[in-house]
Formats: C-alpha cells, sequence, structure tokens
C-alpha cells in the first residue's frame, strides 16, 4: 500500500520494508516535510523504548535537556543511508527533512540516523 503527502510517499524499499520515495524531483535545501513531535513523559521513557513503539522513538534535544519524542507524519519511516540524500533537523516543536542534494523522482529518501557505533552495531549496520 501507497501513502502519499506532497512531494513524497511511502511505499515498499526492497530488503528494508517501507521507505519513503519522492514523487517528483525535489531541489536541494527544500523542505520534504514538517511534522510535530508527541514528548513523551520521562516517567513512561522505558516503557516506550520497550514496546513495539520503541524502533520509532527519538531523541528529541530540546534547549535544556534531551527528552524522547515519537514524530508525526512520515518521519520515523525514513531509512537510514551513510550516503543520505536529506537531512533531518530537530526544530523547536517538530522534526522537519531537508534535501541535502537534488533527488530524483522515485529515489528514496534516507538520512543518516547520527548514531554512536554502538547503537549502529546493535541495530545491524554497519560502518
Amino acid at each position: 500500500m501507497n501513502f502519499k503527502m506532497g512531494p513524497i510517499r511511502v511505499g515498499k524499499a526492497p530488503g528494508k520494508g517501507r521507505g519513503v520515495f519522492a514523487t517528483k524531483d525535489i531541489r536541494s535545501g527544500s523542505v520534504v516535510e514538517y511534522s510535530p513531535v508527541l514528548i513523551i513523559p520521562a516517567e513512561d521513557d522505558d516503557a516506550l523504548y520497550d514496546s513495539f513503539l520503541g524502533d520509532y522513538v527519538f531523541e528529541y534535544f530540546d534547549v535544556l535537556f534531551s527528552q524522547s519524542a515519537i514524530a508525526l507524519g512520515y518521519i520515523s519511516l525514513y531509512n537510514h543511508s551513510f550516503d543520505n540524500n536529506a537531512d533531518f533537523e530537530l526544530m523547536e516543536d517538530g522534526i522537519r527533512i531537508v534535501a541535502n542534494r537534488k533527488i530524483d523522482k522515485g529515489e528514496e529518501m534516507c538520512v543518516d540516523y547520527g548514531w554512536d557505533d554502538e547503537m549502529y552495531a546493535k541495530n545491524g549496520i554497519e560502518k
């Protein structure tokens, strides 16, 4: 099943499950998606990471501290690549995806998750 929103859609990404794809050519520097976030109360943080939603939780850095959040929209469906064609930017009240180069229609959009080596290894991603 495909879902479309603006210049992007969700579809099958071979060997990865779902992914986010460009529905038209996207210029470098274009904001592709903006998503509000749901901040997770500290007392629910561990339970959320241990649930089926654990793979979709972001470390969301506030001005004063780090907290966990769930992003709405397609944000949690972007796959990782060290040769990423988009970047995620944490905003005061959400996350946005920005193309860091020209992205061709039909191309999968990927971000670098920015994890430390331990998190990449834990998730089976080789550097």
